[in-house]
């Protein structure tokens, strides 16, 4: 599995998706938008070395919909993707009148092969 494939799962429900940072414009709109970063990667040791890799990270969904249905979209999602996920925090933010969704995530992959092209 390769990191693209958390990409290709949000893309599947929202086509503003950004990594790390949401372009002005996008927070600006007040269109549903989601931002994702990894976080860490964690070996997973075997006898001779690591096995298999995991690439952590957490993804914000950022929403003025009440019961924005596309958070459980997202979740769904990434579910079938194959990709562990646990929902976290939601907010209220006064100033934008924006809520956050947040989603913390990890995409097994093989040594040094967190981006590569996905073979699945």
């Amino acid at each position: 599995m390769s990191i693209r494939r958390l990409v290709d799962a949000h893309l599947s429900v929202l086509e503003r998706v950004y990594h790390y940072k949401a372009p002005t414009a996008a927070v600006d709109s007040g269109e549903p938008y989601l931002v994702w970063g990894e976080t860490g990667i964690t070996a997973m040791p075997a006898d001779d070395g690591p096995a298999e890799w995991a690439v952590d990270g957490m993804s914000y969904y950022y929403t003025r919909r009440e019961y924005d249905e596309d958070f459980d979209a997202l979740c769904q999602a990434l579910a079938d993707a194959g990709i562990a996920f646990r929902p976290g925090r939601i907010g209220w933010d006064d100033a934008t009148e924006t809520m956050t969704y947040e989603i913390a995530w990890s995409v097994e992959v093989s040594p040094c092969g967190a981006y590569a092209e996905d073979d699945e």
